[in-house]
């Protein structure tokens, strides 16, 4: 994800645009970039810059149907990204030594979730991603069983129901492995379930252990009548919830480490004294908390709140406009994990906050 996240320039200026579409995208478009345009530059970083701008203001907007773009560009180096987002984020634009990429890197995680409606003789498939479902594969058991029973004290009608409770366990059996073998070719966050209350329950029971973590809920709906959309509208739902649970046991989870182990970090000061010892796992940063100027070493990647000299090093540091910026892509980098987290939780006072491969102390 973001091939060009690496792409550094110690000599121009690199412009990040972040524009939430709305119904004046060339408006929206001057707002941010008027401060830009106030900054001051030597000669060449200046007509780098004016390229930049010259080229996004000449960008068709109005022709985009994403929630919003993302736009990074460095005319020194010769490079120019647009990236189409899948939710929206602030409008906001800077000029740094690397591309700002704070907004999508806390964008909330694209969930894949398999959507499985399901009764005793039929399953339809549905694969539910990025706020569109799609219909994958419809699964129906051919063989019947006799309606009109005969025989003495009722006898051929209770072979016959039990021959019909044998082919629905079959077919739901059938139908988990078809999950669990789609869940090995790609992997899928959430599964939910609907049908009638009853066929639910026992397809539940029918899967794999493994795949029984991932249940995010079950809805009920009539296979028979239901349509994509009403499918999309209650399993979303059950997913919002199912991601909002996550979140919440992560940020208990760093909350009680805090107070424990010792194995978590609280607040944007400790979260880069970890940073800087590479201590960082996974980096919770809640989404609309302030940017922290501070400053980064060009020679080691040392973060400082302050600059001036680097700790690490010695070398001079420069100044950078978020520093919570440069302990993500420090994270990302290290091979930890990076999510935004809403407002509403403990974290909230923080602002960051993060599980550590090590105490620090």
């Amino acid at each position: 994800m973001f091939p060009f996240a690496q792409s550094t320039s110690s000599t121009y200026p690199v412009l990040s645009v972040y524009l939430n579409k709305g119904p004046a995208l060339g408006a929206q478009l001057t707002d941010v970039l008027k401060p830009i345009k106030e900054l001051e530059f030597d000669r060449a970083q200046e007509m780098s810059l004016r390229a930049d701008i010259e080229k996004i203001s000449n960008l068709r907007l109005e022709r985009e149907i994403a929630p919003a773009i993302g736009i990074f560009s460095c005319e020194g180096e010769g490079w120019f990204h647009v990236e189409r987002l899948h939710r929206s984020v602030p409008d906001f634009a800077t000029t740094g030594h690397r591309p700002y990429l704070r907004p999508v890197r806390t964008l909330p995680r694209n969930t894949r979730t398999k959507v499985a409606v399901v009764e005793s003789r039929s399953a339809a498939l549905w694969l539910m991603e990025a706020g569109r479902i799609e219909k994958i594969d419809d699964i129906v058991v051919d063989e019947t069983v006799k309606k009109n029973y005969g025989g003495w004290q009722g006898y051929a009608e209770r072979k016959a129901q039990s021959r019909s409770d044998e082919l629905m366990h079959r077919h739901y059996r059938d139908t988990a492995e078809e999950l669990f073998t789609l869940h090995q070719r790609q992997p899928f966050d959430y599964i939910i379930v609907g049908g009638h209350r009853t066929d639910t329950h026992e397809f539940v029971e029918s899967l794999h252990p493994y795949l029984r973590s991932h249940v995010a809920g079950e809805f009920v709906i009539d296979p028979h009548t239901m349509t994509g959309t009403a499918v999309l509208e209650k399993a979303s739902t059950l997913e919002a919830a199912a991601e909002r649970d996550r979140r919440i046991a992560l940020v208990g989870s760093i909350m009680d480490a805090s107070g424990s182990t010792g194995k978590a970090a609280l607040g944007i000061s400790d979260l880069v004294d970890a940073t800087n010892l590479k201590a960082v796992q996974n980096l919770l940063v809640v989404t609309d908390s302030p940017r922290v100027p501070g400053a980064i070493c060009d020679e080691c990647t040392w973060i400082s709140l302050t600059g001036g000299e680097c700790q690490g090093c010695g070398a001079e540091m420069r100044s950078v406009c978020d520093v919570v910026d440069e302990v993500i892509e420090a994270v990302i980098r290290d091979r930890g994990t990076v999510e935004g987290i809403g407002a509403d939780t403990p974290l909230d006072a923080h602002g960051v906050g993060g599980l550590l491969r090590f105490a620090l102390s």
